[in-house]
C-alpha cells in the first residue's frame, strides 16, 4: 500500500474509544541528543508516562488495552532495532485491529499519544516534505529507476535495451 493510501485509511480509522497509540520515536544515531542510544530511554519514559496517566484515570479497559499494545510495540522495536534508521512511526490499536509500522529515513520528533484516532499531523508533514518519488537514471542501453518515499529507497529497477530484438527488458 502506498503511503498516501495508508494516510487516507488512517484518517478514516476511528475506534470510538480512546485506545489508539500513535508513537513517533527519533532513533537517529547522528542526532546529538541520541548519543549512546538515548532513544531507548525516551521509549521507556514515554510508555511509562502514558501508563501512569491511564492508571490515574480509573479506566481499567483503556489501561489493559495499552498494556497489551505496549508489549507488542516493545517487541517490534526489540526485534527490529538494527532497522531503526532515523526514526520509527507506529499506529496501533487492538479494537478494532490497527497495526501500522514505518521505519523512516527522515527526522522524527519523539511523541506518544493515546487518543480515539491516530495522531497524523507529523506523519502527514513528513510525507509532504519527503513525498513518494522516482528517480530515472538513463544511460547508454540501460535505464535505472529508483522508487523512494520519505527518504527510503523502496525499489531499484533496471531495464536493458536488447539491440537484436529492439526491445527493453528488466535486468
Amino acid at each position: 500500500m502506498s503511503i498516501s493510501n495508508e494516510i487516507h485509511s488512517l484518517k478514516e480509522y476511528s475506534s470510538g474509544l480512546r485506545n489508539v497509540l500513535s508513537m513517533y520515536l527519533n532513533t537517529n544515531p547522528g542526532d546529538h541528543e541520541q548519543t549512546n542510544g538515548a532513544w531507548k530511554i525516551h521509549l521507556k519514559n514515554g510508555m511509562k508516562d502514558l501508563e501512569k496517566f491511564l492508571a490515574g484515570s480509573d479506566k481499567e479497559e483503556e489501561l489493559k488495552s495499552f498494556q497489551g499494545l505496549k508489549k507488542k510495540v516493545m517487541s517490534e522495536i526489540e526485534d527490529n532495532k538494527v532497522d531503526l534508521h532515523k526514526g520509527v512511526v507506529i499506529f496501533a490499536s487492538d479494537n478494532p485491529e490497527l497495526w501500522s509500522v514505518h521505519y523512516v529515513q527522515v527526522p522524527v520528533k519523539t511523541s506518544f499519544d493515546w487518543e480515539d484516532k491516530p495522531v497524523l499531523e507529523q506523519f502527514e508533514y513528513m510525507y509532504k516534505a519527503y513525498p513518494e518519488a522516482a528517480i530515472v537514471l538513463p544511460s547508454f542501453g540501460e535505464v535505472r529507476i529508483l522508487d523512494t518515499a520519505m527518504g527510503f529507497l523502496r525499489d531499484d529497477l533496471s531495464f536493458v535495451f536488447d539491440p537484436n530484438l529492439e526491445t527493453w527488458g528488466e535486468e
